[in-house]
């Protein structure tokens, strides 16, 4: 349902302002006049063309801000201040231009006297379609700051393992740039630098554009075209060594959800849907799905995921032991704890070997470049 901002005056004549809820732009108006106030300009309030693009082209806004927009929150909301106040300073301080207009979405939205999941829901695709599910609990269940917490913790140690698998692409992006600059210093030495731009800097530079934007378009395609995004997460869990890690965390990123969402309160099925959906990957996702149904037919949480098998034995021991002590949401929360651990020890182990492919791989067309452009120079010298 579309979200309309308006203007207008009131019964008694009073300026009025704010957003509501409405199918279309007539059923805005009738909405309005049935709570008395006669609108003077009524637009949707979707979210500009720029944010719309670009949260279709990079998708959820990295952990590390999302990590220090949920924290901040948390810490506000808990020291007493209220969310229209909370959001109104966040947005005059955090620095990231993506975000401070998000968040300015999202204060519309409360400022209209609805809730902030609903504006979060405005920018899913930037916030996280599993954050929102769980801060939506968190408002009904009266535990919205937890909420925030755990989504800030799971925020924080996705950036963590970030920052360990960028370091795999510092030398290759070094050699990406040398491809670029080096193979046409022959062309700078022996005739000058506008034969080495227009002769051999311009076209590396023209093929690097092109290369990105492909990459570009790979990205939004993958990010917004389901067939596309299914096969290439099915590829994901098929690499070998990443294929693991990429499981071990989808899985993790699931048992977290499902934890979080059912600590805050949503029904077992609900709760598994949503945590499919935010799992990170499209191809378990629906596989998870399966576990629906099994719920559905009144069947416990446990034989619900054992029945998908997509799980490891020790998330679904997990699952039992929780059922049986009553503390589900903790068991799957010290589940994803083990699977993340594994994880990162698995990336750390592999790291040496994985730089040493990255750099060979990408050293072997600089090293066929250079020797290419220096043969030219011998060949050059040996015709004078």
């Amino acid at each position: 349902m579309p979200l309309f901002r308006y203007k207008g005056r009131d019964n008694l004549g009073k300026n009025a302002a704010g957003v509501v809820w409405a199918e279309s732009e007539s059923d805005a108006v009738k909405r309005l006049r049935e709570r008395g106030i006669w609108p003077t300009f009524l637009r949707e309030n979707a979210p500009r063309l720029g944010a719309r693009l670009l949260d279709a082209l990079i998708g959820r806004a990295s952990p590390k801000s999302l990590a220090v927009v949920y924290r901040q929150l948390s810490v506000m909301l808990e020291s007493g201040m209220g969310v229209v106040q909370a959001l109104a300073l966040l947005r005059d301080t955090i620095p990231e231009r993506r975000l401070r207009g998000a968040i300015e979405d999202v204060l519309a939205v409360v400022e209209g006297g609805y809730p902030m999941s609903d504006g979060l829901q405005i920018r899913e695709r930037l916030f996280g379609s599993t954050e929102v599910a769980m801060f939506r609990a968190g408002e009904r269940s009266g535990r919205l700051n937890a909420m925030l917490r755990r989504a800030a913790e799971g925020c924080e140690f996705q950036h963590r393992l970030l920052l360990r698998m960028h370091g795999l692409l510092t030398y290759p992006a070094i050699l990406l740039a040398a491809w670029v600059v080096i193979p046409g210093v022959r062309l700078l030495v022996l005739d000058g630098f506008n034969a080495y731009f227009t002769g051999a800097l311009l076209p590396n530079l023209t093929a690097l554009g092109k290369f990105l934007a492909v990459i570009l378009i790979a990205r939004f395609l993958l990010l917004n075209v389901g067939a596309f995004a299914r096969v290439y997460d099915e590829v994901k869990l098929a690499l070998p060594v990443f294929g693991g890690v990429v499981r071990k965390l989808s899985v993790a990123r699931f048992a977290r959800g499902l934890a979080d969402l059912y600590n805050a309160g949503l029904g077992p099925a609900e709760a598994v849907r949503l945590a499919a959906e935010g799992c990170g990957n499209r191809a378990l996702a629906a596989v998870l799905g399966r576990a629906v149904p099994v719920l559905a037919a009144n069947r416990s949480l446990s034989e619900a995921l054992a029945a998908t098998g997509a799980l490891p034995a020790s998330v679904l021991q997990m699952a039992v032991a929780g059922e049986q002590s009553g503390t589900v949401d903790e068991s799957l929360a010290k589940a994803a704890e083990y699977l993340e651990a594994e994880a990162l020890g698995t990336v750390e182990a592999s790291l040496p070997v994985l730089r040493v492919v990255f750099w060979a791989l990408a050293a072997i067309p600089l090293i066929l470049a250079i020797l290419s452009g220096f043969g030219g120079v011998v060949g050059s010298m040996g015709g004078r």
